[in-house]
């Protein structure tokens, strides 16, 4: 496996930010943006935009806390990421020493 497909979420999003090109572009920079989901593209929910992106393990990852964007207008905004869940290679390697120790102690 080379990659993994992972969900995004941008929370309280700029209404005018709102599209699938520019969540794509927003997005790209974690990985390749896949498709969004049916409530993010028809704007029924508008307290966080969601975005499936491939995130690839085959160089070195980072993984933004948050991303600044800027408009049409020169305005700029940072906007907070959040993941839904990250795969065990992305983790920091303190929470990988934790998941190893947990599993130890149920083995």
């Amino acid at each position: 496996m080379k990659s993994v497909p992972i969900w995004i979420k941008f929370p309280n999003l700029k209404l005018h930010l709102w599209s699938v090109q520019v969540l794509s572009k927003i997005a790209s920079v974690m990985g390749t943006p896949l498709f969004t989901d049916k409530i993010t593209a028809s704007r029924e929910r508008v307290d966080y935009a969601r975005i499936c992106v491939e995130i690839p393990f085959d160089r070195e990852l980072e993984i933004p806390n948050s991303v600044t964007i800027e408009d049409e207008k020169g305005c700029s905004y940072i906007q907070e990421v959040q993941y839904e869940w990250l795969p065990y290679i992305c983790l920091p390697s303190i929470f990988g020493f934790l998941f190893l120790f947990i599993l130890f102690l149920f083995l």
